[in-house]
């Protein structure tokens, strides 16, 4: 496990400007995190504003980028976009009422998955993601054709960030996937998935994954592990003030990381990642 000071993170962060790409080592980057979270938020705002990209989420996460597509279908909502070098974003927000998301979450129904066997996934987060992704697949694939040297970035938070594990699944984060090079999955307040065997599934994928969790957040508890859920790696774990972090162990499970808070889980904790106040466009 790695423990950075806050002072370490604010060097870190401004020693890298607009960085979509990662150094190739494979570390995890607070600043690439924080870029993405920006994206993640942004996902909030109206459809009009995204479209136009002039939402403060927006200029916070990169006032040049552009977005060539908005889905929605089921409650839910995404863009899809590049940025200034060509790399693809692909961004999922959550329930557009997260309290009553929280407290009306289905944790029992799950659905066969059909890329592996004896995998199970979520009947709404699987729902959500099938209500977007031929609009979400068809444009990644035109944007990608214009331009094959492109990096693709999927990102989201909370049931977002479910939707954006599927989506990256999909695309190309697994062996069974469509081939598009995934170079980051950056999710905030991401519920279990799936079971064992899918967390086990989305790990054969080679892209850089990172589940970033804030200190008593109940959404990562759910659906519980009690219902055979199991969360996929690796979890990025925030302290309270979020100013320090832990890498947590490869698990997904990780019983000294955000695991262990079980008892006292906190709704606030979910609407506040990397500093950003979520979902408030």
């Amino acid at each position: 496990m790695l423990v950075l000071s806050s002072s370490l993170i604010s060097l870190l962060v401004l020693n890298e400007a607009k960085p979509y790409r990662s150094d190739g080592s494979g570390s995890y980057s607070p600043s690439r995190a924080l870029l993405f979270a920006h994206f993640s938020n942004a996902a909030y705002c109206s459809a009009a504003n995204i479209s136009y990209w002039d939402c403060a989420p927006c200029r916070a996460a990169d006032k040049d980028f552009v977005v060539s597509k908005v889905v929605s279908g089921g409650g839910m909502q995404g863009f899809v976009g590049q940025a200034p070098g060509n790399d693809i974003v692909v961004s999922f927000r959550g329930s557009d009422n997260i309290r009553n998301w929280i407290d009306n979450i289905d944790i029992t129904k799950t659905d066969a998955y059909p890329k592996c066997d004896g995998c199970r996934v979520h009947t709404g987060f699987y729902k959500a993601w099938n209500s977007v992704k031929d609009d979400v697949v068809k444009e990644v694939q035109r944007l990608h054709e214009a331009n094959s040297s492109a990096n693709i970035f999927v990102t989201g938070h909370s049931l977002g960030a479910a939707v954006a594990a599927l989506c990256a699944v999909e695309l190309g984060a697994s062996s069974q996937s469509l081939g598009f090079p995934i170079a980051g999955v950056y999710t905030y307040g991401e519920p279990r998935v799936g079971n064992d065997q899918f967390a086990k599934f989305y790990m054969t994928g080679t892209q850089v994954s990172w589940r970033v969790t804030h200190w008593r957040d109940i959404v990562p508890h759910l659906p519980p592990e009690a219902f055979g859920f199991h969360h996929t790696a690796t979890e990025v774990w925030y302290t309270e003030d979020q100013k320090n972090y832990t890498v947590c162990d490869g698990s997904g499970e990780d019983p000294t990381c955000a695991d262990q808070l079980f008892e006292a889980v906190s709704i606030d904790d979910h609407l506040q990642y990397m500093g950003i106040a979520i979902a408030e466009c």
